[in-house]
């Protein structure tokens, strides 16, 4: 294992160990949102003060869960200027989505016909809570994310997982992200995805514009398979997402899926425009002002003029731009001329075009290049000396733009914006798409933010479009030196691979320097290293190697070194070491100083692999320094904390302690808020290996604090559990149940079922131990409720074993005994045998307690023929003490004896003073030996034994005193235990 990953997180060691906790797992804390309808589906008005009211109060309520988002994607501001309620569509979604079994509901129609308008009117609705009921049917939905396909980087699962990301709490988004860019298949990744991220999380997943990406057949083309894969997962698994696609055309699934999806898929077709009245409705509003003569016209000129445009409501909204366009018309005097209305209504977005004044058709060009919804200082970059904002104005007013009021982004409907773009020259003159292209990106470039704020994507989202123009403008060397800038130590550190992968990609072959050409192909040759592909990474690597050593370029030991972490990633372990001996020889011999320390630190693995720890820390040493003079902070921490692994597995603890806080300080000083957190949790196990109880203290406080800050619950859980152990071992058990029940509190926000119920049964030891077998009961009882999914778990045997000793503490014999059967019951149904000895023994030692030494003996040997260590010595002492009690001394003998054994031999492998030494001491002094075992109490006692051993052990005292009271030495061990006690 390379020495940068060792990190002794003994704390987190210990407690795996002793509690079973292996891992906290996701946590859906659900945010619920309530779409109510009536049988008509009709919407009832809603006072205007009231919606905003209710908005703000569910965003306050929204960013004091875990600051979650409710709505995660670009959803439009504005649904339509003018959305007249398709009453029955709206109706229809809503009971679409009443069906859980429902996966996904497709909702397709030709363009205009307002299937985006629909949508993004039904999400806001959703939203602001608008639909209400006459009868209880509701959707509870937890989060709704909206996507639209028609730019190129938005078309991944990555991008899906982003967004749904920022909808779920802190815990599980940092789940689902960490297990999204691991090293697993897409297949495993989705199956994770969609059986426990989404099982519970009602989740809306819009995707619009599938169009964008369908090929002659209406499949998704193959350029997406990624994608395909996401919507086939998405139909065929069992979860609680609905999926929602917009798409003028229908799509078809590969055959096998086609015969199984059943009531899985649903297709809402909008073909036929509005109805009747509600396109005459939809005219009538668009006429604001009454010039056009339509508010007052007879209906029969009406129906007419919807029937002309198929009752589609984009075809109408450009039918009355049309008109307000020409200035002089009328609606009756282009029923005057049919034949502009016939082409009208078959081309609506060419005559919308067409109507406009040559400035007017320059700025919708303009703002086709940009295609998303932009400021109209956008279009104003690209046409400086034009009146832009008077020219907007008019084109909104006359249903040409569309504009989002609440952020003031103007945009074009997708047929116009098509057809507006497709008219734009190529040629690289002015007024071209190159130009236009080149100017949007010089716009984006203005808008981009210091790096000090980049914390996540959609901090740099002006560099993405900035580099999305250049490659249109085809300035590919200019896109690519955007792309160094974030790529490394933003897209890759944010785990955006994919994106990295598609955007270079498109740089491949077209790049004129050939030192950015290296470049490009090495960061690419990252990317899919880093996102679990190293075999293509490879050939990356050596295409920008042949290029550098072409060059004499000093990327050429960079190049040769990510070769080796390829390899090593492949397991070519021998071929990894050769290319790290060749970067580090070229990086001395050129001078690159930073590369030579990292390949050196590099080598310290293989170093440590062959047992040759000094050459390790000496390398370790060297490349500390060179970090230092390269102001290499990043690496420097590692081999920082590398040192500090070595040196704490040696047993140096001091030393393992200076290089972790030397780590720390520098993970603070670029912060790394992750690592500085790993680091304080080697220090609290290196003070806790020092007995310095406060400083462990200390820096699981410290720890806690971090993981809160970055919003890491597993992390803030886990930590609550070390402090609380902490404190514990310092004798302060109310603090201990504190920090443990704040543990409890996180594990069941997050739904962790299996670390709840751990830390519960750890809190009812607590409070064994502290005499407080009612509370212990309580917690007990917690955990037994909690179920988690797991096969054969043995933990609620335990528990109930548990339940039996705190009900005997209790003096409730016959309960504890029903306990106590109850778990043998289920130890013998799973077939665990450990547990069927530990039940065994138990129903003995009940007995034994209660005086009943027939039975106590009967289930003491059937727990014996069990093959288990663990409870055969507790067993053969038990066996001693009802022959001592019984008067057969020669019997008592031979159990105590064979109790001692086994003792002394588990012991000779692994000091503990409980349970093993303290029943040899027990034995011991039923063989009348009383001096060793007094000596072994003595050891143990001053080794530092628990709180809770002490209690037990002075309970078998207590049990062996009542078998035979004159035993030699037996009052001066129960004094002796007493006093630690005190």
């Amino acid at each position: 294992m390379d020495p940068i990953t060792i990190i002794l997180t003994l704390a987190g060691l210990i407690v795996a160990l002793v509690f079973g906790i292996l891992q906290v797992g996701i946590g859906r804390k659900q945010l619920r949102l309530s779409l109510k309808t009536d049988e008509r589906g009709f919407l009832t008005s809603t006072d205007k003060d009231e919606v905003p009211r209710k908005t703000t109060e569910l965003s306050k309520d929204l960013k004091e869960n875990n600051g979650t988002d409710r709505i995660a994607g670009p959803l439009l501001g504005t649904v339509a200027q003018f959305f007249q309620n398709r009453c029955k569509e709206l109706r229809e979604l809503k009971l679409q989505l009443l069906n859980q079994e429902l996966r996904l509901l497709l909702v397709c129609g030709r363009p205009g016909v307002g299937k985006t308008a629909l949508i993004t009117k039904f999400i806001h609705d959703l939203k602001n809570d608008d639909f209400y009921l006459d009868e209880p049917k509701t959707i509870s939905i937890d989060s709704i994310v909206y996507i639209t396909l028609r730019q190129s980087e938005d078309r991944s699962p990555d991008k899906i997982v982003d967004l749904l990301a920022k909808t779920l709490t802190p815990m599980a988004s940092r789940e689902l992200q960490d297990k999204w860019k691991g090293e697993s298949t897409l297949n495993t990744k989705l199956e994770f995805l969609f059986r426990d991220t989404l099982a519970h999380h009602r989740c809306l997943i819009v995707l619009d514009n599938l169009e964008n990406i369908l090929d002659a057949e209406n499949q998704i083309h193959k350029d997406y398979d990624d994608l395909k894969q996401f919507i086939e997962k998405c139909i065929e698994l069992d979860h609680s997402a609905q999926l929602v696609i917009t798409s003028r055309r229908t799509m078809v699934f590969r055959t096998d899926l086609e015969g199984c999806i059943g009531k899985r898929r649903v297709e809402l077709s909008l073909d036929d425009g509005l109805p009747e009245p509600d396109a005459i409705k939809l005219l009538r509003k668009l006429d604001t002002d009454g010039s056009l003569g339509i508010q007052n016209s007879d209906y029969e000129p009406l129906v007419k003029a919807v029937k002309q445009c198929y009752n589609i409501p984009r075809t109408l909204e450009i039918l009355v731009g049309t008109i307000r366009q020409r200035r002089t018309w009328t609606l009756s005097k282009l029923f005057d001329n049919p034949e502009t209305l016939s082409l009208l209504s078959a081309n609506p977005a060419r005559e919308l075009h067409e109507s406009l004044s040559s400035e007017e058709k320059l700025v919708v060009q303009a703002l086709s290049v940009y295609d998303r919804p932009v400021p109209s200082d956008a279009v104003h970059h690209i046409l400086p000396r034009h009146p832009v904002d008077d020219i907007i104005d008019a084109l909104i007013k006359n249903y040409v733009i569309t504009c989002d009021y609440r952020n003031k982004h103007v945009s074009l409907h997708p047929l116009d914006r098509s057809y507006a773009y497709r008219l734009i020259p190529d040629a690289e003159t002015n007024n071209t798409k190159p130009v236009f292209h080149l100017l949007a990106a010089e716009f984006f470039g203005s808008q981009e933010k210091p790096q000090s704020e980049w914390k996540g994507i959609e901090d740099i989202d002006a560099h993405l479009q900035e580099i999305h123009h250049l490659v249109l403008a085809k300035h590919y060397d200019d896109a690519c030196t955007i792309l160094n800038i974030i790529d490394r130590e933003h897209l890759a550190v944010w785990g955006n691979y994919a994106l990295i992968i598609e955007l270079r990609i498109a740089l491949v072959g077209q790049i004129k320097d050939r030192y950015l050409n290296s470049i490009n192909l090495g960061n690419l040759g990252c990317a899919y290293l880093e996102s679990g592909a190293p075999d293509k990474s490879v050939s990356y690597y050596e295409e920008a190697l042949t290029i550098a050593c072409e060059l004499s370029d000093k990327a050429e030991s960079r190049w040769l070194g990510n070769l080796g972490v390829a390899h090593l990633s492949l397991g070519h372990i021998e071929k990894a070491r050769d290319y790290f001996e060749q970067a580090l020889a070229l990086a001395k011999e050129i001078g690159d100083r930073k590369h030579q320390g990292r390949w050196l630190g590099k080598l310290a693995h293989f170093q440590l692999r062959d047992g040759k720890a000094p050459n390790a820390i000496q390398a370790y040493h060297e490349a500390i320094e060179i970090a230092r003079e390269e102001k290499d902070i990043r690496f420097e921490q590692y081999w920082l904390a590398a040192l500090g692994s070595i040196h704490a597995s040696s047993g140096e603890t001091h030393e393992a302690i200076r290089f972790f806080e030397d780590a720390s300080d520098r993970s603070e000083r670029i912060g790394d808020q992750k690592r500085r957190y790993e680091y304080l949790l080697n220090l609290a196990a290196c003070f806790a290996n020092l007995g310095n109880k406060p400083k462990e203290k200390e820096c699981y406080e410290r720890a806690i604090t971090i993981a809160r800050n970055y919003g890491d619950a597993v992390a803030e859980g886990n930590s609550l559990v070390s402090l609380a152990e902490c404190f514990f071992n310092m004798g302060n058990v109310p603090e201990s149940i504190i920090h443990y029940e704040s543990a409890v509190s996180i594990a069941s926000a997050l739904g962790d079922k299996l670390a709840e119920r751990n830390f519960l049964r750890r809190l009812g030891l607590i409070a064994i131990s502290n005499g407080n077998a009612e509370q212990a009961i309580q917690y007990y009882d917690k955990a037994l409720e909690i179920i988690p999914d797991v096969e054969d778990d043995p933990t609620e045997i335990d528990l109930l074993i548990k339940l039996g000793s705190s009900s005997y503490y209790l003096g409730d014999h016959n309960k504890s005994i029903m306990y106590y059967n109850l778990a043998l019951s289920s130890a013998r149904k799973i077939g665990n045998r450990e547990f069927e000895s530990i039940a065994l023994y138990n129903i003995g030692d009940a007995n034994h307690l209660g005086g009943n030494l027939s039975e106590a003996e009967h289930y003491y040997q059937e727990s014996l023929t069990i093959d288990e260590i663990a409870t055969n010595y507790k067993c053969a002492l038990g066996l001693g003490m009802v022959y001592l009690q019984q008067g057969a001394g020669k019997k008592a003998r031979k159990y105590f004896n064979r109790c001692a054994t086994i003792c002394n031999h588990f012991l000779e492998q692994n000091y503990r003073f409980h349970p093993e030494s303290s029943a040899l001491s027990l034995a011991l002094l039923g063989m009348g030996k009383s001096k060793e075992a007094l000596l072994i109490l003595h050891q143990g006692i001053e080794r530092g034994v628990s709180v809770d051993g002490l209690h037990y052990t002075l309970q078998d005292l207590l049990v062996l005193k009542r078998c035979k009271e004159s035993l030699l030495g037996l009052e001066e061990a129960i004094e002796l235990i007493k006093k630690a006690l005190a």
